[in-house]
């Protein structure tokens, strides 16, 4: 899902960063990591706002470590965004509402784990739980 840019504000934005994959520029807004498109399509890549309900889990067992969806990911505090060379992006976690600061890597087929300094586990859980 999508917005067009001329009917989106951005709350807070921190951090934007291009990818070496598509060009897009990603930025790092209220909680959430979107892509600018070329055709100026805004897309969430990564997060979800805290007032939006968790995406549905698939009924079979849990993804592998690195293997939970970045799209609904519950980002506390995201500060940062980077790319590595083969298009995995990286996103910065201030230590605000979690015990530690952290890194998530995302990869290029929309799956977010743990880099640095968190657990898989910490994507779904509501803060302060």
């Amino acid at each position: 899902m999508g917005w067009w840019c001329v009917k989106v504000t951005l709350q807070w934005p921190l951090s934007l960063a291009v990818s070496p994959i598509d060009n897009c520029l990603h930025i790092v807004d209220n909680g959430v990591v979107v892509k600018l498109t070329a055709d100026g399509l805004l897309i969430v890549v990564a997060g979800r706002l805290l007032h939006c309900p968790p995406p549905r889990r698939h009924a079979g067992p849990d993804p592998p470590r690195g293997g939970a969806p970045a799209l609904g990911a519950l980002l506390r505090a995201p500060q940062h965004v980077s790319f590595a060379p083969d298009g995995r992006l990286y996103v910065v976690e201030s230590a605000e509402g979690a015990a530690a600061a952290r890194v998530w890597v995302v990869s290029t087929d929309g799956l977010i784990g743990a880099y640095i300094g968190g657990s898989d586990d910490d994507l779904q859980a509501p803060p302060g739980e």
